[in-house]
């Protein structure tokens, strides 16, 4: 914990990882450097510019400002969009202007483009700050795509993806509130044939006796296929983040909120709670994300029996209801939508069994 901490207090005040990285393996914190002479800083590869800022007085911009633009850029420079590049956190007027750290002065930009910015040309600055703000917007969006392309990938697999749950209720309301058709759903006709679901296009969810979850009878494939396909529709439109590389303290506070629909694949516990109903979570690094089911509403038996029960890795969807923080935990209570255990891994988790989680080196701007 107390490394992560002068970690972050570095990255701050301007220090790329790698040599945050070398100063915490030499024991040093903030502190301890701050009551070095100047030659000592020097020969510990600390910079004029990087000594200027250890001892100046400005704030450094906000820990969740700092988490929140980087992760919505992609820790990509907004104007060349070069993954390979390191990068650096550009006002885009400039500090000592007006002081403002707000995210909406910031933007992410490669060294090239950040010397770019500030050169002083005849008539203008290079890189105009509205040329920057068109950049930076165009750019989140397109990363926000991307962002969400990889869970809807993993769900629509057909050779992978399976849920495993719906939570009807919310489903249908979205469904509703969205005004979205069912006219070109494969199973529509046939279960509309079949009385199965109404001219709104939802059925009941009363139980039924002698069945031991909802889709336990003949035709229940069809109103599997019915499920999937409309909630897959849904989720193109629903605007959720994707925290299963985000999963810190930092990031989450700084990325999600109360209202706010995330997606996660994770390791998750199931154990039943009283009543019949299912709890899940999945803990850790001091986070822990948990929910409540009815497993009456799961989607087949085996979903029922085994893999809604003991540790699974699966991939969630999900409402965000309550974010409680202490010193020794972050709860994240939430409303899961739907939840499947036999999805195609996440190419986070394939990166990370192959050790190749690597991100670019991070600098901050005077």
């Amino acid at each position: 914990m107390k490394n992560n901490k002068t970690f972050n207090a570095l990255i701050a005040r301007g220090f790329n990882n790698s040599l945050a990285n070398s100063l915490i393996a030499k024991g040093y914190t903030v502190s301890k450097l701050q009551k070095e002479k100047e030659n000592t800083l020097k020969k510990l590869g600390i910079d004029d510019a990087l000594i200027k800022m250890l001892f100046e007085k400005r704030p450094p911009i906000p820990t969740e400002t700092v988490n929140k633009l980087l992760y919505e850029s992609k820790r990509t420079c907004c104007i060349c969009r070069d993954e390979s590049r390191s990068v650096i956190i550009h006002h885009i007027e400039e500090w000592h202007i007006n002081h403002n750290h707000n995210e909406e002065n910031l933007a992410v930009l490669c060294l090239q483009h950040h010397d770019e910015a500030h050169t002083q040309r005849k008539l203008s600055l290079n890189l105009s700050p509205k040329s920057i703000l068109d950049s930076k917007k165009r750019w989140i969006e397109e990363v926000k795509s991307s962002d969400r392309k990889v869970i809807l990938d993993l769900v629509s697999n057909p050779n992978y993806s399976h849920w495993d749950y719906f939570n009807h209720n919310h489903i249908f309301g979205l469904y509703i509130q969205n005004n979205i058709s069912n006219d070109n759903f494969r199973a529509t006709s046939q279960l509309m044939h079949l009385n199965l679901i109404n001219d709104l296009g939802t059925f009941s969810l009363e139980r039924v006796q002698n069945r031991m979850h909802l889709y336990h009878f003949g035709n229940g494939y069809l109103m599997y296929s019915y499920m999937s396909e409309l909630f897959y529709t849904i989720l193109k439109k629903l605007p959720f983040i994707d925290i299963t590389d985000k999963f810190t303290r930092n990031n989450i506070k700084s990325l999600i909120q109360v209202g706010a629909y995330i997606a996660i694949q994770a390791g998750f516990y199931f154990k039943q709670e009283k009543k019949d109903l299912r709890k899940g979570y999945y803990e850790k690094r001091g986070i822990k994300i948990e929910f409540i089911v009815d497993p009456y509403e799961c989607t087949s038996v085996s979903s029922y029996t085994c893999h809604m029960s003991g540790h699974k890795t699966a991939t969630m969807i999900a409402l965000v209801k309550s974010i409680v923080e202490d010193k020794s935990q972050l709860l994240i209570t939430v409303s899961c939508l739907a939840i499947g255990c036999n999805m195609e891994k996440h190419i986070y988790n394939q990166n990370r069994d192959m050790g190749l989680m690597v991100g670019n080196d991070l600098h901050y701007d005077d």
